[in-house]
């Protein structure tokens, strides 16, 4: 085979610039991220933590139930006594006389 019949190769450089169809998801991320941030601010908001300080919080319910009467009879449990130590066997005397 000679020079002449290999084909010619060319060197390319691809070259990304983003604008395809594949994004790097950086702001799907930004925006969950504000997302998040409203939904603490208002939860602080209209929870009463930030900005309603002066706000009348006496809740006043007329409301009036009867709640059953209910008898559990605890089943009745051993004595928990602690465990009674083993008196020590006496020093061996070990003198020689």
């Amino acid at each position: 085979m000679d020079e002449r019949d290999e084909p010619t190769r060319h060197e390319t450089t691809i070259i990304n610039t983003g604008s395809g169809e594949g994004g790097g998801g950086g702001g799907l991320l930004l925006g969950v991220i504000v997302a998040l941030l409203v939904g603490v601010a208002a939860f602080l908001y209209f929870g009463g933590y930030i900005g309603h300080g002066d706000a009348n919080r006496d809740i006043n319910i007329n409301a009036s139930f009867k709640a059953p009467d209910i008898n559990i009879t605890p089943p009745s449990a051993p004595a928990n006594n602690p465990p009674q130590q083993q008196p020590s066997a006496a020093p061996a005397d070990n003198s020689a006389k």
